[in-house]
């Protein structure tokens, strides 16, 4: 078969092998980081690699669990788990979720990325969540357009709130 006429047919296939071999490279990255630090001891303190361990497990994990990455299809076609296994991994998984919970916002700190570019209310530094929601809300165009009209959306409360409110009374 032509080149193309073998990339058109494994595409699909190719893109899978790809990101499994990265997924490999990176937990073998970590694995290697780890025994690193794991060799000299006065460079981490236990907690923070025995989160680092924790992580790297989930990492593994979701690798094969998640739908998005086609692992749990494909290691359960070639027989490399059975659907006992591939529940055993997900109930992992929620558990190394519960011990990584207390300090998930240091782990996500550590990146260091800015507020700015997180665009996230939750996920700010100083902690001011529903503030910071209300005061996104408030910049919506359709929440500046009712300020002008005295607070109310009238077309949306019209179309859609009102025939709810209407039918619930009936």
């Amino acid at each position: 078969m032509s080149k193309d006429a073998a990339w058109n047919r494994h595409g699909m296939e190719l893109i899978r092998a790809s990101r499994a071999h990265i997924e490999l490279f990176v937990l073998r990255c970590f694995h290697s980081k780890l025994e690193n630090l794991r060799a000299s001891p006065s460079s981490c303190p236990k907690p923070a690699l025995l989160q680092l361990e924790r992580l790297a497990s989930l990492y593994a994990l979701t690798a094969i669990e998640s739908p998005t990455s086609g692992g749990s299809v494909h290691f359960f076609e070639d027989g490399y788990i059975s659907s006992r296994q591939l529940a055993d991994t997900r109930l992992c998984i929620d558990q190394l979720l519960t011990l990584l919970l207390p300090d998930a916002v240091t782990l996500t700190d550590a990146w260091d990325f800015p507020d700015g570019t997180l665009q996230s209310a939750l996920g700010c530094y100083d902690g001011n969540v529903y503030e910071r929601m209300m005061q996104w809300v408030k910049q919506l165009p359709i929440n500046r357009q009712a300020t002008s009209q005295g607070d109310v959306d009238r077309l949306g409360y019209e179309q859609s709130i009102k025939p709810i409110l209407m039918a619930a009374r009936l």
